[in-house]
Order: C-alpha cells, then sequence, then structure tokens
C-alpha cells in the first residue's frame, strides 16, 4: 500500500446534513398547480374552507386532524410543516 493510500485511509469524511430547504407551503403550492386545482377545489378536496388553505400557502400549519390526509395526498411530511 503507499503512502497516499494510507493517509487516505485515515481521513475521516462528516456526514452531511440534507437540509429540506423548500417550505411546505411552498411544496403545496406546486402540488396544486401540478394537479390544476383552484383554491376552492383543493380546500372541497381537502374537507376544509379556503380560508384554512390560504393559510397553509401563508406558511400556517394546516390542524391536525387534516394533516395525515395532505401527507397521504401531496407526500409532504408532516415534520416540514414545522419550524426547526
Amino acid at each position: 500500500m503507499s503512502t497516499l493510500a494510507c493517509q487516505i485511509d485515515r481521513v475521516y469524511v462528516q456526514p452531511m446534513k440534507i437540509s429540506n430547504s423548500v417550505p411546505a407551503c411552498k411544496k403545496l403550492n406546486g402540488w396544486i398547480e401540478l394537479k390544476g386545482l383552484s383554491i376552492g377545489a383543493t380546500a372541497e378536496h381537502f374537507g376544509v374552507s379556503r380560508q384554512a388553505v390560504y393559510r397553509w400557502l401563508s406558511g400556517k400549519p394546516p390542524r391536525l386532524s387534516v394533516m395525515a390526509s395532505i401527507k397521504e395526498e401531496t407526500g409532504i411530511p408532516v415534520g416540514d410543516w414545522v419550524e426547526r
């Protein structure tokens, strides 16, 4: 083994911290646009008011009673709604 190989074997590489930099509200907005839904249709789809959808799109987390449904439909993890 060469000296270079020995040095490389001893190098410790720290794991990368992967941060999910796209806020959940932006992901939801993208999902709505991708599906071609209006705010009213999105509200109806999740069984909430249009005002609730507007709140979500402004960054406010959905109520827990709706969050599971949003995750199932959109794939947005529940943890993405929590501020870090």
